[in-house]
């Protein structure tokens, strides 16, 4: 009785360990897709949000027909869902054209606005620390809001690659501490037990 109870431990503690060992090998293999498959990831992930916003619409339209509303409401309600659609639709086929765009237009909103910010910063007379720690954070989003307008796609692909690396160094560090741990457990003794029963010895 006492043995198998002890095996059941064992095997409890060796299939934990193997499932760790599976899962940070599960995520080394997306953190390297992420890595040297980013733009195929962003693509993908734009297809699939399209999708579900299309989903969404559909559903909207659905409940927007289905009840009697007002009619200046009913109308706009139509309207922005089909500007919805029309956008999830762009998002499915034309992935890498809206990507651009949506690049494209958060960078123009990152000049306009920190323009203005960087003029207003420096109207002022007063010149401390703080004047030059948000002189430094303007002038970096400035130059953001132009890369992105020049190269709409290259942050989502950086974002793409940093939390590829991030997930590579995780599974390598969970990996490598499981390993020792089981060795740890082997050279205590804690895996290899010895489950022979004395009697049969004899």
């Amino acid at each position: 009785m006492k043995n198998n109870f002890l095996k059941t431990i064992v095997n409890k503690i060796k299939d934990f360990s193997y499932s760790d060992l599976l899962v940070s090998a599960i995520i080394l293999c997306i953190g390297l897709f992420l890595i040297f498959f980013s733009e195929t990831v962003i693509h993908i992930i734009f297809i699939i949000g399209g999708i579900l916003l299309a989903a969404f619409s559909i559903y909207r339209f659905i409940l927007l027909f289905s009840t009697n509303g007002r009619p200046l409401l009913f109308y706009l309600s139509f309207l922005l869902n089909l500007f919805v659609f029309f956008c999830a639709l762009a998002m499915i086929f034309c992935a890498k054209q809206t990507l651009s765009l949506i690049g494209r237009f958060i960078g123009l909103y990152l000049i306009v606005s920190n323009a203005y910010k960087l003029y207003r910063l420096l109207t002022q007379s007063k010149r401390d620390r703080r004047f030059w720690i948000s002189l430094s954070l303007t002038s970096l989003a400035l130059l953001l809001g132009a890369f992105l307008v020049f190269f709409p796609r290259a942050i989502a692909g950086l974002v793409s690659v940093f939390l590829g690396i991030a997930l590579v160094y995780e599974a390598i560090i969970d990996i490598v501490f499981t390993l020792s741990e089981r060795r740890t457990n082997r050279t205590k003794g804690y895996i290899e037990v010895d489950f022979t029963d004395k009697t049969k010895r004899k």
